[in-house]
């Protein structure tokens, strides 16, 4: 009996240090793969976050195109088990085209060596046109599988007019990649009828605001508990400048219009000398770098110009908004005051005076400043709060009385009794709607 019970014991040692081996050398070929998959994807190159520019161009026919010289590269990794097989892959996102899109491809090692088991094109590209975000990531679905998500917020307002949003989902079964589905929506007005919460539930991505995906404050992985998020474009573009956008349209310059930028945001991780060595050789273009830098410059002038007005004036018609608006900067000897508009270009001098006279003059005789609007105002902040002389062309019209013939004759009206009149919700109104930045002086009327 004690010659059984020490075989026995015997036999389970065996096969317990047996299992051990086999796990251990399982171990093993999990970490070296790993190990290999990790030093193929420091391997590659990859770009600079940016910013790359993005321009506008007139082709021949002259329709307007937006253009990027964004970089045709990896642009980030991801190592997971995608086919729940226990081993890791490696997955890659790269842009290789404007036309041809973003790509997926899937890694795989065995023996050594790292081979590429499949690819794919998603349906939206990495390159925008012009304000827009793209994310890549992957999370465990509904049914706890890998899934890998593509995500496209974009909207356009120079080369057409409208909002596209759009998700896909990819899934890798261990011998190619495939696309499990999708949901896109576009246009430049998209109606209550449209479907966006059901059919982001169908992908099971749930409970989506939908006003929120429109505006682009959200795309669908950030409804994700376990998106594990790799690659981010974000395009940003560079403040509306109406003036100079129109000057080289009808000028159908040949010149590229700078409009913004794109930045890539790369959530895998690379080694400091990887970094190094992949960023430290590339030149970033410097055009949006520059026109950003110009319109600080400008910017920092407008500043001035109001730090040193007195009054800001307003002419305003109902239905067509402000038609003229300036800052009255005062001379060093207070005799004349130097009218500057929106953009900071000195439009007139006019005679040093009360916020009454100017408007008044404006509006009765039509002399001083332009006033084409059927409301007028100067707004300034005053030692005591903000103030306003504001008044309507009617109040000027002249007052028709009858002689002692009968007739009816026309006798101009006495402005001196045109009293102050602060309407204030008008100035709020305006100054809201309009973003106008009102000026602060230490003047009383």
């Amino acid at each position: 009996m004690k010659r059984i019970w020490v075989m026995a014991v015997g036999l389970l040692l065996g096969s317990s240090s047996s299992v051990w081996a086999e796990q251990t050398s399982s171990t093993s070929d999990y970490l070296k793969n790993m190990n290999q998959l990790y030093e193929f994807a420091w391997s590659l190159q990859y770009p600079q976050e940016g910013p790359y520019d993005i321009w506008l161009v007139h082709d021949e026919q002259g329709i307007t195109k937006s253009q990027s010289n964004f970089p045709q590269s990896v642009l980030g990794y991801q190592i997971e088990d995608f086919d729940q097989d226990n081993q890791m892959e490696l997955l890659i996102a790269s842009q290789e085209g404007e036309e041809s899109g973003l790509k997926l491809q899937m890694y795989e090692a065995e023996n050594g060596i790292v081979s590429l088991q499949s690819e794919i094109v998603v349906d939206g590209s990495a390159v925008l046109p012009e304000e827009g975000i793209v994310r890549c990531y992957s999370f465990l679905n509904d049914q706890n599988q890998r899934t890998i998500g593509f995500d496209i917020w974009s909207y356009v307002g120079y080369v057409a007019d409208g909002t596209t949003i759009l998700t896909e989902l990819f899934q890798y079964d261990g011998m190619s990649l495939a696309k499990q589905d999708g949901y896109s929506v576009s246009g430049s007005s998209i109606g209550d009828d449209v479907d966006i919460k059901g059919n982001y539930e169908r992908l099971g991505i749930h409970n989506v605001n939908e006003v929120d995906l429109l505006n682009g404050e959200t795309t669908g992985c950030q409804y994700l508990s376990s998106s594990n998020l790799f690659v981010e474009i974000t395009n940003k573009l560079l403040e509306y400048d109406a003036d100079s956008y129109m000057q080289w349209w009808n000028a159908e310059s040949t010149e590229a219009y700078v409009i913004g930028g794109a930045y890539i945001k790369s959530y895998c991780w690379l080694p400091s000398d990887i970094v190094n060595r992949t960023w430290g050789q590339q030149q970033i273009p410097q055009l949006i770098v520059q026109k950003q830098q110009q319109q600080e410059v400008e910017q920092d002038q407008k500043n001035a110009i109001v730090s040193r007005s007195d009054y800001l004036y307003v002419s305003y018609d109902y239905g067509q908004g402000i038609k003229e608006m300036y800052y009255l900067v005062p001379d060093e000897g207070k005799t004349i005051y130097q009218c500057y508009d929106a953009d900071g270009n000195l439009y007139c001098n006019i005679a040093y005076s009360n916020a009454k006279d100017i408007v008044d003059q404006a509006l009765g005789d039509a002399v001083g400043l332009p006033c084409s609007g059927a409301w007028c105002a100067i707004v300034w902040n005053s030692p005591y709060g903000l103030c306003s002389y504001d008044r309507y062309y009617r109040d000027y019209y002249p007052i028709y009385t009858e002689n002692e013939n009968g007739e009816m004759v026309e006798s101009p009206r006495d402005w001196s009794g045109l009293g102050y009149t602060f309407d204030e919700a008008e100035v709020n109104n305006l100054v809201e709607n309009f973003n106008l930045v009102v000026p602060s002086s230490e003047r009383e009327q």
